[in-house]
Protein backbone atom coordinates (compact mmCIF):
# COMPACT_ATOMS: atom_id res chain seq x y z
CA UNK A 1 0.00 0.00 0.00
CA UNK A 2 2.64 2.13 0.77
CA UNK A 3 3.32 4.23 -2.43
CA UNK A 4 -0.26 4.19 -3.53
CA UNK A 5 -2.89 7.18 -3.88
CA UNK A 6 -5.31 5.99 -0.72
CA UNK A 7 -8.04 5.65 -2.81
CA UNK A 8 -6.33 2.82 -5.06
CA UNK A 9 -5.52 1.87 -1.55
CA UNK A 10 -8.49 1.62 0.27
CA UNK A 11 -9.83 -0.43 -2.85
CA UNK A 12 -7.06 -2.72 -3.02
CA UNK A 13 -8.10 -3.20 1.20
CA UNK A 14 -11.54 -3.78 0.59
CA UNK A 15 -11.01 -6.31 -2.44
CA UNK A 16 -9.10 -8.52 0.10
CA UNK A 17 -12.39 -8.03 2.99
CA UNK A 18 -10.43 -5.58 5.03
CA UNK A 19 -11.44 -2.19 6.11
CA UNK A 20 -9.23 1.09 6.18
CA UNK A 21 -8.85 3.93 8.61
CA UNK A 22 -7.50 6.58 7.03
CA UNK A 23 -5.51 9.62 9.04
CA UNK A 24 -3.29 12.78 7.58
CA UNK A 25 0.43 13.05 8.47
CA UNK A 26 2.43 16.19 7.65
CA UNK A 27 4.80 14.28 4.70
CA UNK A 28 6.73 17.18 3.04
CA UNK A 29 8.37 16.64 0.05
CA UNK A 30 5.51 13.33 -0.68
CA UNK A 31 2.48 13.99 -2.98
CA UNK A 32 -0.98 14.76 -0.80
CA UNK A 33 -2.77 12.23 -0.71
CA UNK A 34 0.12 9.02 -1.11
CA UNK A 35 0.01 6.44 1.57
CA UNK A 36 3.24 6.79 3.80
CA UNK A 37 2.93 3.90 6.61
CA UNK A 38 0.51 1.06 6.87
CA UNK A 39 -0.28 -1.05 9.97
CA UNK A 40 -0.07 -3.69 9.88
CA UNK A 41 2.61 -4.38 7.28
CA UNK A 42 2.00 -6.11 5.31
CA UNK A 43 -1.64 -6.38 5.48
CA UNK A 44 -1.92 -9.75 3.81
CA UNK A 45 -1.19 -10.01 7.72
CA UNK A 46 -4.59 -9.27 8.37
CA UNK A 47 -7.61 -11.48 9.01
CA UNK A 48 -10.60 -10.62 6.80
CA UNK A 49 -12.78 -7.55 8.50
CA UNK A 50 -9.57 -6.32 10.00
CA UNK A 51 -8.83 -2.23 9.91
CA UNK A 52 -5.88 -1.30 7.97
CA UNK A 53 -4.25 1.87 9.13
CA UNK A 54 -3.35 3.74 6.80
CA UNK A 55 -1.35 7.10 7.05
CA UNK A 56 -1.74 9.28 4.09
CA UNK A 57 0.38 12.38 3.13
CA UNK A 58 -1.91 15.56 3.63
CA UNK A 59 -1.70 19.10 1.63
CA UNK A 60 1.04 21.24 3.11
CA UNK A 61 0.01 23.76 5.49
CA UNK A 62 0.94 26.39 8.03
CA UNK A 63 1.52 24.52 11.26
CA UNK A 64 2.69 26.56 14.46
CA UNK A 65 5.76 24.97 15.62
CA UNK A 66 6.14 27.37 18.98
CA UNK A 67 4.92 30.83 20.17
CA UNK A 68 7.03 33.43 22.69
CA UNK A 69 6.85 36.61 23.87
CA UNK A 70 8.48 38.79 25.96
CA UNK A 71 9.99 43.05 26.28
CA UNK A 72 13.11 43.76 24.43
CA UNK A 73 15.34 40.66 24.26
CA UNK A 74 14.42 37.01 24.82
CA UNK A 75 14.43 34.17 22.72
CA UNK A 76 12.79 30.81 21.37
CA UNK A 77 13.12 27.23 22.09
CA UNK A 78 14.76 25.48 19.90
CA UNK A 79 12.26 24.01 16.99
CA UNK A 80 12.55 21.86 14.31
CA UNK A 81 10.92 22.77 10.94
CA UNK A 82 9.82 19.88 8.59
CA UNK A 83 9.45 21.93 5.49
CA UNK A 84 11.00 24.00 2.88
CA UNK A 85 10.17 27.21 4.25
CA UNK A 86 8.71 28.78 7.64
CA UNK A 87 7.19 32.24 9.17
CA UNK A 88 7.29 34.09 11.87
CA UNK A 89 3.78 36.13 12.38
CA UNK A 90 4.54 38.97 15.05
CA UNK A 91 3.40 41.83 16.72
CA UNK A 92 5.29 44.44 18.35
CA UNK A 93 4.83 47.83 20.27
CA UNK A 94 6.59 50.06 22.07
CA UNK A 95 6.02 51.01 25.83
CA UNK A 96 6.17 54.28 26.46
CA UNK A 97 8.03 57.16 24.25
CA UNK A 98 10.67 56.71 21.73
CA UNK A 99 14.78 58.18 22.50
CA UNK A 100 14.06 60.41 19.22
CA UNK A 101 10.55 61.73 18.65
CA UNK A 102 9.70 60.38 15.16
CA UNK A 103 12.07 57.34 15.06
CA UNK A 104 12.18 54.42 17.14
CA UNK A 105 14.99 51.86 17.71
CA UNK A 106 12.86 48.74 18.42
CA UNK A 107 14.40 45.26 18.63
CA UNK A 108 15.96 42.98 16.10
CA UNK A 109 15.41 38.99 15.49
CA UNK A 110 18.32 36.46 14.25
CA UNK A 111 17.26 33.16 13.37
CA UNK A 112 19.76 30.70 13.17
CA UNK A 113 20.55 26.89 13.22
CA UNK A 114 20.94 24.61 16.50
CA UNK A 115 23.15 23.66 16.90
CA UNK A 116 26.32 25.37 15.43
CA UNK A 117 24.64 29.11 15.49
CA UNK A 118 24.46 29.40 11.46
CA UNK A 119 22.67 32.54 10.82
CA UNK A 120 19.78 32.50 8.15
CA UNK A 121 17.78 35.36 8.36
CA UNK A 122 18.16 38.56 10.46
CA UNK A 123 15.45 41.24 10.50
CA UNK A 124 14.39 44.43 12.23
CA UNK A 125 10.61 44.11 14.12
CA UNK A 126 8.29 46.55 13.05
CA UNK A 127 5.41 48.11 14.90
CA UNK A 128 2.39 46.67 14.06
CA UNK A 129 0.37 43.77 14.69
CA UNK A 130 0.13 40.81 12.20
CA UNK A 131 3.37 41.14 10.50
CA UNK A 132 4.90 38.04 8.52
CA UNK A 133 8.63 37.52 8.14
CA UNK A 134 8.96 34.12 5.48
CA UNK A 135 12.50 31.79 5.83
CA UNK A 136 13.29 29.59 3.02
CA UNK A 137 15.96 27.33 4.79
CA UNK A 138 14.37 23.96 4.25
CA UNK A 139 14.38 21.30 7.32
CA UNK A 140 16.49 21.58 10.28
CA UNK A 141 16.29 22.70 13.81
CA UNK A 142 16.43 26.36 14.73
CA UNK A 143 16.05 29.15 17.02
CA UNK A 144 15.55 32.71 17.46
CA UNK A 145 17.28 35.47 19.17
CA UNK A 146 15.55 38.65 19.75
CA UNK A 147 17.54 41.56 20.73
CA UNK A 148 16.22 44.76 22.19
CA UNK A 149 17.02 48.46 20.71
CA UNK A 150 17.13 51.67 22.34
CA UNK A 151 13.43 51.63 22.96
CA UNK A 152 11.68 49.65 25.38
CA UNK A 153 9.00 47.26 23.26
CA UNK A 154 6.82 44.01 24.01
CA UNK A 155 6.15 41.82 21.29
CA UNK A 156 4.79 38.17 20.45
CA UNK A 157 5.51 35.67 18.29
CA UNK A 158 4.11 32.30 16.60
CA UNK A 159 6.92 30.24 14.56
CA UNK A 160 4.85 28.33 11.61
CA UNK A 161 6.75 25.49 9.41
CA UNK A 162 4.99 25.13 5.93
CA UNK A 163 4.31 21.39 5.67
Amino acid sequence: MTGQDAAGARATLKARGLRARVSEVSSPGIAPGTVVQQAPAPPAQAQPGATVALSVAAAPQWRTVTTLAGRDDGSSVAFRIRGQRWRVRYSMAYDGSCTLLLVCFGPSVQAQTVPGGERVDAWSLDKGDGRVRTIESGPGVYQLTITGGDDHARWTMDVQDFS
